[in-house]
């Protein structure tokens, strides 16, 4: 009788993630803070950076390798006026390197 076993780990990467347009910083618990979707529990980009700037180009946030919800931008508790704001993503992974860039709208009402 012989018995033979084989291990082997296998890690999932799910490296598509999806940036907020808008973000109602009221308090209320829903869409309070810009999260970016499968960042943290996707594991795609280990190694990222995020710095967002108000409409004068003065950052407002900076963040590397953000690794929990605790480090998402939170405009609620930095006092930040709603309005428009502009963002910059840097992500290194295990698929590749990205840039992504856009805008948010912060509503506080």
């Amino acid at each position: 009788e012989c018995r033979d076993t084989v291990e082997n780990a296998i890690l999932l990467v799910n490296d598509f993630l999806q940036f907020p347009n808008v973000i109602t910083a009221n308090g209320d618990g829903i869409n309070d803070v810009f999260e970016i979707k499968n960042l943290i529990n996707g594991l795609g980009y280990p190694n990222n950076s995020l710095a967002i700037y108000n409409r004068w180009g003065k950052r407002v946030y900076y963040k590397v390798n953000i690794s929990s919800e605790d480090d998402f931008w939170d405009p609620a508790k930095e006092n930040i006026p709603a309005g428009t704001y502009f963002w910059r993503f840097s992500g290194k992974g295990y698929l590749g390197n990205i840039e992504r860039n856009g805008t948010v709208e912060v509503i506080t009402k």
